[in-house]
């Protein structure tokens, strides 16, 4: 991928910035162009669970689990939770077929 925010990278190797300003723009960026990848953990008194893209799930016995487009979905790994949402989002988007 092109267009990184080299002189982003180089300020913070440089020490001219703090790694929480660094990350502050780096994610700035990202969203800018349409990339985020936030997944933000959430929990009750008797469940814990993660929000990612607008989507809410719930961890059940080492799985989590959430509902999209009136079916339950499942995945093992928070990576896969994201890449399985971000699918989704892809597929009602373009119409396009993930199988």
């Amino acid at each position: 991928m092109s267009g990184y925010p080299i002189g982003l990278i180089t300020n913070y190797r440089a020490g001219k910035i703090s790694r929480q300003m660094f990350i502050k723009q780096f994610n700035d960026w990202q969203k800018s162009r349409g990339i985020n990848y936030d997944c933000k953990g959430t929990g009750g008194k008797d469940w814990l669970g993660l929000t990612y893209r607008g989507r809410h799930a719930v961890i059940k016995g080492g799985v989590i689990v959430w509902t999209d487009d009136d079916s339950e979905e499942t995945a093992r790994s928070i990576f896969e939770f994201r890449r399985k949402v971000d699918f989704a989002i892809c597929r009602r988007l373009r119409g396009a077929a993930w199988s």
